[in-house]
């Protein structure tokens, strides 16, 4: 192929709601300040869905108590993922998972890019 020739790919992804609200609208307004400050206003919430397999689809317990993505030293679950380049670890969002009684918590959200942390965010 020659150079420049780029081959698109199609796939289906699974992208997390909360309460009925995809999580990609809830990153946007609390990543937006961040993104503009350091004069990157459209990565605020630049993600994608990751591409759907058995490791993530039901039965999964991936965006439960049993992530089978995970990044930074935490290990907290990789949510969405890049949307340039599909890969999940080049700019994930990610949350550490407590699954209690009758409810799923997501928190300490953290970004791909070092100096947006949203620990103090919840959706």
């Amino acid at each position: 192929m020659p150079t420049g020739d780029y081959v698109t790919v199609e796939y289906v992804t699974v992208e997390p709601y909360v309460n009925d609200v995809p999580l990609l609208e809830l990153a946007r307004p609390v990543e937006q300040p961040y993104a503009d400050l350091e004069g990157h206003p459209r990565l605020a919430g630049d993600y994608a869905g990751l591409h759907a397999g058995p490791d993530l689809v039901w039965p999964s317990r991936h965006f439960l108590d049993q992530p089978w993505l995970t990044w930074f030293p935490d290990n907290a679950t990789i949510l969405l993922g890049c949307k340039d380049c599909g890969m999940p670890g080049c700019w994930p969002l990610t949350a550490r998972i407590d699954v209690e009684d009758d409810v799923v918590v997501w928190h300490h959200f953290h970004t791909g890019h070092p100096n947006t942390r949203l620990c103090q965010s919840r959706p």
